[in-house]
């Protein structure tokens, strides 16, 4: 092999791992059943509740239901983010809700500062607007938000996964919401409601009254839709191609000796 099949080997590589920089990166899949926080290697801690505990990983899932009060929060790397920085927060996970929401719903997960008592980006789910047997999903920008503050006019169904990604503006304190995108330019949907921006330090899930029972699986936050959308990135799309170039030249190689 020569010196520049060599080069291309390690460049197609390092490509293919290429990995973006996440601020928060949990597929939940390393713990065991029983107590997200506390369990080996979690960064989730408890934030609020009655009752510390309650949010269970079962079978590399999260479990988040209305019928329990704790909330649990993991800090985002690179804390705190601040307003002036033109950061831009991407956020993305899978949803599947097994027990329906309440009409007027509840957010049940959230990007907060560092006392825990200030939301922003909060993502909600009920049944206003939705058939019967159906829900939605929406993005609110503060807690004052509602279940059409922002809401994805699509009906959804009970025992289905979906990919949820949203975007918070630091700089704005502006929110936005997509279902199962491919492209940063598919539809979303926008909060309306009023917003002032703070420092942000971790990223939340909630149990609370009216939210439904869902499991949460594969989450990510990032500063670009990139970072954070499980689709083949342009870079590993580039990398298999690399590595595809590096077998037809040591195939090449191969039948001319």
């Amino acid at each position: 092999m020569n010196k520049n099949i060599l080069v291309l080997a390690v460049t197609a590589l390092w490509i293919i791992n290429a990995r973006a920089a996440l601020l928060l990166n949990d597929d939940f899949n390393s713990y065991p059943d029983g107590s997200l926080v506390g369990a080996p290697g979690s960064p989730w801690i408890h934030a609020s509740g009655a009752t510390p505990g309650q949010v269970n990983v079962t079978s590399g899932r999260v479990s988040v239901t209305s019928s329990e009060t704790e909330d649990v929060g993991a800090f985002l790397s690179g804390n705190p983010i601040s307003p002036g920085s033109g950061t831009l927060l991407y956020t993305s996970f899978t949803v599947s809700f097994s027990a329906l929401p309440t009409a007027g719903g509840a957010y049940f997960a959230h990007f907060r500062d560092n006392t825990n008592s200030n939301f922003r980006d909060t993502i909600w789910a009920s049944t206003t607007g939705a058939g019967a047997g159906s829900f939605r999903l929406g993005i609110g920008n503060t807690t004052a938000a509602t279940a059409i503050s922002g809401q994805i006019p699509t009906d959804l169904s009970l025992n289905t996964s979906y990919t949820v990604v949203t975007r918070y503006d630091v700089d704005a304190a502006q929110s936005m919401i997509w279902l199962n995108p491919a492209a940063e330019s598919d539809p979303s949907v926008a909060a309306t409601d009023s917003s002032t921006p703070f420092n942000i330090y971790a990223f939340n899930l909630r149990q609370n009254a009216g939210e439904g029972t869902m499991t949460i699986d594969d989450l990510k936050v990032g500063n670009t839709f990139a970072d954070v959308v499980p689709e083949p990135s342009t870079l590993a799309l580039l990398g298999l191609g690399a590595l595809g170039l590096l077998s037809r030249r040591f195939r090449r190689r191969t039948f001319l000796t």
